[in-house]
């Protein structure tokens, strides 16, 4: 048995520990046995220096975005490594892995040039880490999110740490949270988490239909200097293609 680990997390560290078993840790600081260094970002694209107990790889490219991504990578360096595919090989192979469908993906673009993309995050870090990507990629853009909160329960519960994790875009488009089968809307919380990120964060507005979130897009952020990006697990991803389906 194998454990790949992220050594840089001491928590899960020191449980995979205790299980006993042959590990290899992956992360950015030195104690790991992969370690990646010198990340770069080019657009959706990234590269970055791999070593394995101190020993140069080599560059590697990677056809998605995001310090994260990159980090992530390395669990599959480390299994391919393990089971005998020569480092040329992973080496060739790993660009031609362009991501899965609803991270970052990209959706498409308006014929003003606006860039549209989609991601499934629906928890805090996860945002913050897409966000962070996409600030990165596109230094030169404004991102607008559309962001459907998934479940009154998490977003509840997590409501300070949803609000801090939006500090990378520029204006954020709050929909009504898309319940789970054991909940029922409610419009009045709905208002209340609206009401919650409004009293620290200055540029988010609310919008209940999704044809008003298509006409504000339309209107207002139509041009090149901006990027929509649709985020959560409900059925958000929509507005991205109906937007580009009005655009004829």
């Amino acid at each position: 048995t194998l454990l790949i680990v992220n050594g840089d997390d001491e928590r899960v560290r020191k449980i995979a520990e205790k299980a006993k078993k042959r590990m290899i840790t992956y992360g950015v600081h030195a104690s790991n046995n992969l370690v990646l260094s010198d990340f770069r970002e080019f657009g959706l694209s990234s590269s970055f220096n791999v070593s394995f107990d101190k020993t140069d790889l080599g560059r590697f490219d990677l056809s998605l975005p995001g310090f994260h991504n990159a980090k992530n990578s390395l669990c599959a360096i480390a299994f391919l490594m393990e089971i005998g595919i020569p480092i040329s090989k992973i080496r060739e192979v790993m660009p031609k892995f362009l991501g899965t469908k609803r991270r970052l993906e990209m959706v498409g673009e308006t014929k003003n040039g606006l860039k549209i993309m989609d991601d499934y995050a629906h928890h805090p870090e996860e945002i913050r880490k897409s966000l962070n990507a996409l600030k990165e990629a596109f230094p030169d853009r404004k991102i607008i999110t559309i962001f459907q909160p998934h479940t009154y329960s998490r977003t509840k519960s997590l409501l300070s740490e949803f609000i801090a994790s939006f500090i990378d875009t520029n204006k954020l488009i709050l929909l009504p949270t898309f319940a789970s089968k054991r909940e029922s809307s409610n419009s009045i919380m709905d208002e209340e988490i609206l009401l919650e990120f409004n009293k620290i964060k200055k540029n988010v507005i609310g919008i209940e239909k999704f044809d008003n979130v298509i006409k504000y897009v339309q209107q207002n952020v139509n041009d090149k200097d901006h990027l929509v990006l649709t985020m959560g697990a409900g059925d958000v991803y929509e507005i991205g293609y109906q937007i580009l389906k009005h655009d004829k």
